[in-house]
Order: structure tokens, then sequence, then C-alpha cells
């Protein structure tokens, strides 16, 4: 079952109450993400209640092995919100170390890739994992804003789909980046790629996740439930019930 789900930055109470307002007023799946570790330590247990609403975390950056242990910070994570899905940026050197305590965990963690340059690169994490990637622990994440525009096509990212848990789904143009599905002009074309990631009958992604610049609160609650949609129609081929 694909989970769709829209991601908000928390760093102060602002950013609480707009969680709560998407996860327990309007009743959407919310991705939490903290860029800061401290964001976390000073914040997550502000927006527990939300826990129902919230399928997946955005790690903070800057974590080290032992945050994984089961002492760590995703520990806490996981406990407090009852989720066992989370996304980080591949930065610690130790990333196999880290798939091994997630492993044991039973967690799911996705690597969110970025571009050819630095440790964030699809090809790079595909060569340092290979098949271990279609396991159910960890995976990519594919952001849509992230990629090269040569590599933000169809078929790049359904070339990824056997290694893919996560999708960051957004648009962007030249320099902008998470911008809106629907734009009048972009260097993505995010919806059609997201047409043809769901029309692959086996399709791997268990997350679906609307990342959009703060600029465009006010199109998130009418978007995912399009989204929330969008997946119900392309899925139910594959289901059995039409």
């Amino acid at each position: 079952m694909i989970m769709p789900s829209i991601s908000w930055f928390v760093k102060d109470q602002r950013d609480v109450d707009i969680v709560k307002e998407f996860a327990i007023d309007l009743a959407i799946n919310v991705q939490v993400a903290f860029y800061e570790r401290r964001d976390a330590e000073n914040w997550m247990y502000k927006i527990a209640e939300c826990s129902p609403s919230v399928t997946s975390i955005h790690l903070p950056k800057g974590l080290e092995v032992n945050d994984y242990d089961a002492n760590g910070i995703v520990a806490e994570l996981s406990s407090l919100y009852d989720i066992k899905r989370f996304v980080v940026h591949p930065w610690c050197k130790d990333l196999m170390h880290i798939a091994e305590f997630v492993k044991m965990a039973e967690w799911t963690l996705s690597f969110e890739c970025f571009s050819r340059k630095g440790a964030a690169n699809p090809f790079l994490l595909l060569a340092q994992f290979g098949e271990e990637f279609k396991e159910n622990h960890i995976g990519l994440c594919v952001d849509f804003s992230h990629l090269e525009t040569d590599l933000a096509t169809p078929g790049f990212v359904k070339g990824l789909l056997p290694y893919t848990k996560m999708l960051h789904i957004s648009n962007r143009l030249k320099k902008q980046q998470h911008l809106p599905i629907f734009v009048q002009s972009s260097d993505t074309n995010a919806q059609q790629i997201l047409a043809q990631v769901l029309d692959v009958p086996s399709c791997p992604v268990k997350d679906m996740v609307l990342e959009y610049m703060p600029d465009y609160r006010d199109r998130l609650a009418k978007q995912y439930y399009w989204l929330e949609s969008y997946i119900q129609q392309k899925r139910r081929k594959f289901d059995g019930t039409v």
C-alpha cells in the first residue's frame, strides 16, 4: 500500500502549530522533518499528540552511528510516534553500520539521493549497497527537486524504482526547488514522473511525500487530497477492484 503524505520541517512553535493543523484538524498524513538535531530534541515531544497521522520522520543532519542504537534518538522517535519509516541525508560515513542497526530494529531507512555529486549520489549509493536496497530495511528516497534536469525524467526514476522506498514529490525551475506539482513551468514535470511510476505493477514505493517550500503551504492540503485520490485511481487496476 502506498501512503501519501506532506512534509513539514519543525523548528519553532509556529511549525508545531502547523503540523497539528494538518495532522489533527485536517487528518492529513505528515512526514515530520527536522533539519538540525536540536530541532528534534526541542520539539519532538510537542507534536507527540499528532502521532496517529505521522507516517514517517525526516531525520536531522549530523546524526552519528550510535544515534541509531537502542538508546539513540532514532529509537526514541520511533517509540514516540510509533513509526518505523525514516529518511535521512546520507552524509554519515559509516552507512553500512547504520544499516545493520536499522535491520535489527526492523525499521525502514531511505537514503535521500541528490545528484551526481557527493555522498548522496544515487549511483554511489547503489554501488555501495546494491541488492540490499531491495530488502525491506534500506532503500533510496528519490527527491525530484534534487536531481539534475537530465536525470529528473520518468525513465530515470523508473530505473531506480527497484531500490526506492520513498519519493519526495515537487517541481523545480532552475534554482527554485520544491515547487508544487501544478505549476505553469518546470524543469522536472513531477506529474508525468508520478503517473509513470504509479503505472508500474510491482511498484515498491511505500511513501509518496509532497515536499514544498513553506511559501506554498496554502496548496498542500488540496494537493494532498488530489494525490491521495490519484494514487487510489492509478493503483485500483492492480488491486483487483476494476
